[in-house]
């Protein structure tokens, strides 16, 4: 069968993560907006049988409102991995961004558990997902069917960045689009 991994800030719904004060009011103050097409995109991919797994750094406290924010959009039901977040901790952590380690540890434990299922793994260029995604692309190509990458902040589909990471993976293996 075929599973796609996706990240959720600013690949399904809008949270401008690189600016924290735009993040914060699209996080708890504005009601939450979807990408535009990505709905149905996922909805289609569904109906097409593909099971989903949701990998973000939002904190867990967050899953009710993104659970309401699912049904209401009709994303497809899938699992939720989402950050875990104690106020404490994060204090510290504010000036590095822990995203690349988080999403590793997150995904390969779903890889290993469908190791016969193959993935298509769906991100944004906002924070890591292109080299996290990548990674997964070179460490297990026979798993990762494609990577998608959503182009952000005006960055061009032929931006340097997804070119350098993924300069020596196969061009049909991974696609930039905004």
């Amino acid at each position: 069968g075929l599973s796609v991994i996706s990240d959720v800030d600013d690949t399904l719904k809008h949270s401008n993560v690189p600016d924290r004060r735009d993040l914060f009011r699209n996080t708890f103050v504005r009601d939450f907006v979807p990408i535009p097409g990505m709905p149905e995109l996922y909805r289609d991919c569904a109906a097409r049988h593909a099971a989903f797994h949701y990998v973000s750094g939002s904190p867990w406290q967050l899953y009710e409102p993104l659970a309401e924010f699912w049904h209401e959009q009709g994303y497809p039901r899938g699992s939720f991995h989402l950050k875990r977040f104690r106020l404490r901790e994060s204090a510290r952590k504010l000036r590095r961004s822990p995203q690349m380690a988080y999403k590793r540890v997150t995904i390969e434990p779903i890889l290993q558990a469908f190791p016969r299922r193959r993935f298509i793994l769906i991100g944004d260029s906002g924070e890591q997902d292109p080299e996290i995604y990548a990674h997964f692309l070179r460490t297990r190509p026979e798993q990762i069917r494609h990577v998608f990458i959503r182009t952000v902040r005006g960055q061009a589909v032929d931006h340097p960045r997804l070119a350098a990471t993924f300069a020596d993976l196969p061009a049909d293996r991974w696609t930039g689009y905004d």
